[in-house]
């Protein structure tokens, strides 16, 4: 039941059939009760004229009866007679109730004229002074036609609703392309276009138009605002080295440490925000080659090692090969290393980082102790530009564009960087790699 009521709240379409069904239920219990209530009003004026139909037919075959008119009418109109006198009796049917047995099954005190209904057998016995006679009208005919009614009727029911099942699925359909177009777009596929049907010219078909025009909308200003981006970024290459150049003829001094650094900081954010770039183009592809990721992991450990609190490499293999651009996975280890150090007290735990060789993909997990990241800021780290830090200040961070790119590089290897942390308790990056 719990398993049903969830399926009306999360389906239009469950809601919709479920509708029809009740609406069906409710058709056929008033067309029932009205029938049951017809047939009843219908009943005594049935019994009144049958009544009036033995009677003539008593007329018609005399008393004692003519037995071969009497049996030509049970032959022609299906009803049972026998006749009872002092000195005939006689039957249409050897296998049709006695009056004795008719007797026991009328609760009513004897009557000149006695009617009963008996497993679908309407019978009615009509006395005089020379005899009586017995009728017995056999409706089980009728019955065996009213149960294949019932069955053709339910026949029937079953074709309208799955006919109508298959039509509201048909109808809704639109609303399953609407899911997995959000669902695409969600995981960043800007790209995906619904298959809409052409004859579909309803709301759910303009609807599923309208969306198709949204994310191409939103697809050329995400990418005008990338090349805007990557636009600015080359042009300010010049500039810098310019200015390199001549900060070479400025006095040493606090001044000219102070340029320098900030001129370190802007290359390193053009050359992250082309770095991105380079990896959504076709001429940017990955230069893969067969690598030990666990050397790898060393020879960065090793340039970090002076840095508190220090990076701990728990070993777990001695050769984890995978299908990698070293160069490009390196900038990632480099990236979450940093923020880590960054982020970590220098007297904390020692920042730990092992390797989880499986079957068919390898975890590399890269766990502080610092600072952590609030609960409301985690959907967002790995977006283009978010600082946790909404003041930008220097101390606490780069451009936002680090944990951006090594997202990027993951996804082009085919793997993915998932983060948890708690605040004040420390965060562990995950990578993971498809073998």
């Amino acid at each position: 039941m719990s398993n049903l009521i969830r399926k009306l709240h999360s389906s239009v379409f469950t809601k919709l059939l479920f509708v029809i069904i009740i609406t069906g239920i409710i058709v056929v219990i008033i067309f029932g009760g009205f029938t049951k209530y017809y047939f009843s009003q219908l009943h005594p004026l049935f019994k009144k004229n049958v009544v009036h139909y033995v009677n003539y037919i008593i007329r018609d075959v005399g008393m004692p009866p003519d037995t071969l008119k009497a049996l030509k009418i049970s032959q022609d109109f299906s009803i049972h007679i026998r006749f009872e006198g002092p000195n005939f009796q006689w039957t249409t049917d050897e296998k049709c109730i006695s009056f004795k047995e008719f007797d026991r099954i009328t609760s009513s005190k004897y009557k000149h004229k006695r009617t009963e209904w008996d497993e679908g057998i309407y019978y009615i016995a009509v006395s005089q002074d020379s005899g009586r006679f017995l009728f017995a009208f056999d409706f089980k005919k009728d019955e065996i036609n009213k149960g294949v009614l019932v069955f053709l009727l339910v026949i029937l029911l079953i074709f309208v609703f799955s006919s109508a099942y298959l039509l509201i699925r048909r109808i809704l359909k639109p609303i399953k392309w609407l899911t997995e177009g959000v669902e695409q777009i969600s995981k960043s596929n800007l790209d995906y276009q619904l298959q809409v049907e052409p004859w579909r010219r309803d709301e759910l078909g303009k609807l599923a138009v309208s969306f198709n025009d949204m994310t191409k909308q939103i697809r050329e200003m995400i990418r005008s605002k990338e090349q805007l981006l990557l636009d600015v970024s080359h042009e300010l290459r010049s500039p810098l080295t310019r200015m390199n150049v001549a900060l070479e003829f400025v006095p040493d001094g606090d001044t000219k440490e102070s340029i320098r650094e900030d001129l370190l900081e802007m290359e390193k954010m053009i050359a992250e925000i082309l770095e991105t770039e380079r990896l959504n183009s076709n001429h940017g592809k990955l230069n893969l080659r067969k690598a030990n990721v666990l050397a790898l992991i060393k020879e960065i450990v090793q340039s970090l090692q002076n840095r508190p609190p220090g990076v701990k490499l728990i070993l777990v293999a001695e050769k984890v090969f995978l299908e990698i651009d070293t160069d490009r996975i390196k900038t990632v280890l480099k990236n979450i290393l940093e923020n880590s150090l960054k982020y970590s007290k220098p007297e904390s735990h020692p920042i730990e980082i092992s390797i989880d060789d499986r079957d068919k993909f390898v975890v590399i997990q890269i766990k502080d102790y610092g600072t952590g990241i609030p609960k409301k800021d985690l959907p967002y780290i790995f977006e283009p530009f978010y600082r946790i830090d909404k003041s930008r200040s220097k101390k606490t961070g780069g451009y936002g564009l680090g944990m951006s790119l090594c997202k990027k590089i993951m996804h082009a290897h085919g793997g993915t960087i998932e983060i948890s942390s708690k605040l004040n308790i420390g965060t562990t990056i995950f990578l993971r790699f498809q073998k």
